[in-house]
């Protein structure tokens, strides 16, 4: 009998039975072992792909998932006393340059926080061999706005005089509006600089 014989005789076989054939070649061709071989593989392969498949399948719904939720959770999950350090003495320095060399300099303020918001994600990249994802960028320059102000208001009735912020006349919508638009804005505009820069071999954001 042929191969082709035995493929067409043995392939509604169940893998137990071709392996009991392939056990006891001493009492079949030739041709039916080779057969029952190939007809095993490719059951197995399926089985794989079979059991496999649903697998991947929830693998990509979770990296869908991951994106935001996943890109968040990693940020606080490194999120540490360094960063607020970093947030801090950027806080600091650009409260002593409004009170000693703006007056000389006179640098636009969107010009200043662009370079502290830069310089404080170059400092995360430095501190955790990699870059900050988008999610992360934006809630480090929220989190950098409040300590900024906090600082700012400290720093201002140390060197000059006591004062506080009134915002009893802004509601918390607009606040968060304001801030987190703003936001989200330019870390969009500031991941396409990155990626153009990536095109050139530059990778220091």
């Amino acid at each position: 009998m042929s191969k082709s014989y035995y493929l067409n005789r043995y392939r509604n076989k169940q893998s137990k039975e071709l392996q009991t054939i392939i056990n006891n070649s001493d009492i079949y061709e030739s041709d039916a072992i080779e057969a029952a071989h190939e007809l095993l593989e490719g059951k197995l392969e399926s089985d794989i792909r079979i059991k496999v498949a649903p697998k991947i399948e929830n693998n990509s719904d979770d990296e869908a998932g991951y994106s935001v939720q996943g890109e968040i959770r990693s940020f606080f999950k490194t999120f540490s006393y360094r960063e607020v350090l970093i947030m801090s003495t950027i806080s600091v320095l650009i409260v002593l340059y409004n009170y000693f060399l703006d007056e000389y300099l006179n640098l636009p303020g969107g010009v200043i926080a662009i370079a502290a918001i830069a310089l404080m994600h170059i400092s995360y990249k430095f501190l955790h061999k990699r870059s900050n994802s988008y999610a992360g960028r934006c809630i480090m320059d929220m989190i950098f706005f409040v300590v900024y102000l906090f600082i700012s208001v400290i720093m201002n009735n140390l060197l000059y005089e006591w004062y506080t912020i009134d915002l009893s006349s802004v509601s918390l919508f607009s606040i968060a509006f304001f801030t987190i638009v703003p936001v989200a804005l330019f870390e969009l505009i500031y991941s396409l600089f990155k990626a153009l820069l990536n095109k050139f071999g530059i990778d220091i954001l």
